[in-house]
């Protein structure tokens, strides 16, 4: 489904790789040509039978512009999308599970109030703003880090981690703030159960029932959020990684757009979405190991 929406949409937008390739002072006659031997001048059912076909067999095919195997390209950017996912979650949960059970624990007090706006804010607020707000403040004014660039992790990992620092944080923030409400609303649930009050009875501490038996139930919702949100983390490194100049798949598939290279578009898309539905694969099975009910 998503290869099949993916391709008749991309190819519903203006313009074409011919033109693209050839520039706007190209003949009828020389786009024409170039049409034909790409393929393009077939039906759109032949050329999307055509791609499936291929795609089935492991070959994504090449880039219009650059003649590179999709897969190769794909293959060197996808581990920096990745570390970029990776260190925006990390950081999203270090901040937002902590300070939710905070302000479940603390309903309706100045500190909940506080914390609630900011997660409002930080909902409302788009990514690529507080990247844009990071570079003037961090790395123009106050010189901590660089404004933008590329080191690998995987080369250096202390000066990846410094020009990673940014990007994730403006990335994570967005989902700090939905994760840090679904913990506080999810912990809210949990502390109203007869569990947590018979703990209390029992003589255990009211820190000591909330972390021994309240987070691991209250975090089972979160869990499932993050997991359904990392579809949107997918797409907000599409931005992310304009704005910082990352070499990973969100900058691939702006080249595609911007070039209409559609080879490039639909590998990215198709890999973005198997990627999605990975990760939620995984987050169904730690559920399960977090309430064994599920089981059953």
């Amino acid at each position: 489904m998503v290869s099949l929406l993916s391709f008749f949409f991309i190819h519903m937008i203006p313009g074409d790789p011919s033109m693209a390739l050839l520039g706007p002072n190209a003949t009828p006659n020389e786009i024409g040509n170039l049409k034909l031997e790409m393929g393009l001048d077939k039906p759109l059912p032949l050329q999307y039978a055509t791609w499936l076909g291929k795609m089935l067999t492991g070959d994504m095919g090449n880039s219009i512009l650059s003649g590179r195997p999709i897969f190769k390209s794909i293959a060197q950017r996808l581990p920096h999308t990745m570390v970029l996912a990776f260190l925006s979650i990390l950081f999203s949960i270090s901040i937002a599970i902590p300070i939710g059970i905070i302000a479940a624990v603390k309903q309706n007090t100045i500190i909940d109030r506080v914390v609630m706006f900011l997660a409002l804010v930080g909902v409302s607020v788009p990514s690529f703003w507080l990247g844009i707000l990071g570079i003037i403040l961090f790395a123009v004014t106050l010189q901590w880090i660089p404004a933008a660039g590329y080191v690998s992790v995987f080369e250096n990992t202390l000066i990846g981690l410094k020009y990673m620092a940014l990007p994730s944080i403006s990335l994570g923030l967005v989902l700090a703030a939905v994760s840090t409400r679904m913990t506080r609303a999810s912990m809210l649930e949990t502390l109203r159960q007869d569990y947590i009050r018979t703990a209390r009875a029992k003589g255990l501490g009211k820190w000591a029932a909330i972390l021994k038996h309240g987070v691991k139930n209250a975090l089972i919702p979160v869990i499932t959020v993050i997991g359904v949100d990392f579809g949107w983390l997918l797409g907000g490194t599409v931005v992310i990684e304009t704005v910082f100049g990352i070499p990973g798949m969100g900058r691939f598939m702006v080249y595609g757009i911007m070039n209409r290279d559609y080879p490039v578009i639909q590998g990215v898309i198709l890999y973005m979405a198997i990627i999605y539905m990975l990760v939620n694969l995984i987050v169904d099975i730690m559920v399960i190991f977090l309430n064994p009910r599920i089981k059953t």
